[in-house]
């Protein structure tokens, strides 16, 4: 109850409140002998620690390694492969700015407009 309550308070994560009751829920669903029924819960925890650790503590090796533990769990969860994929793909090429340089500098010739004779 208390990790809802507090994810719901620090809705974008920025202080973690709700990081200690995750942390509670995973010690004790990894300790389950029972893992199917506890199974969704630890989802839920894991994909919590997955965004807490990319996007607020910028730490992509962490936030990998708890979707290691989501497919450990659930191999074909559609979005721990897909965030797996995205976090280990290489990072594109950069991206080549095109400069101007005084040759290519467009010329700009005013128009000339004529004035109506009445």
């Amino acid at each position: 109850m208390e990790t809802k309550s507090n994810e719901c308070i620090d809705s974008t994560r920025a202080q973690g409140l709700a990081n200690p009751y995750y942390e509670k829920v995973i010690s004790m669903a990894e300790a389950d002998t029972a893992k199917e029924k506890v199974k969704p819960d630890l989802i839920s925890a894991y994909n919590y620690m997955v965004a807490y650790y990319y996007n607020i503590k910028n730490d992509k090796e962490t936030a990998i390694s708890y979707i290691d533990k989501i497919l450990a769990v659930d191999p074909t969860n559609p979005g721990a492969n897909q965030n797996k994929k995205a976090l280990t793909a290489p990072p594109p090429p950069p991206v080549k700015q095109k400069t101007k340089t005084e040759t290519t500098k467009e010329k700009v010739t005013p128009t000339k407009t004529k004035a109506k004779k009445k």
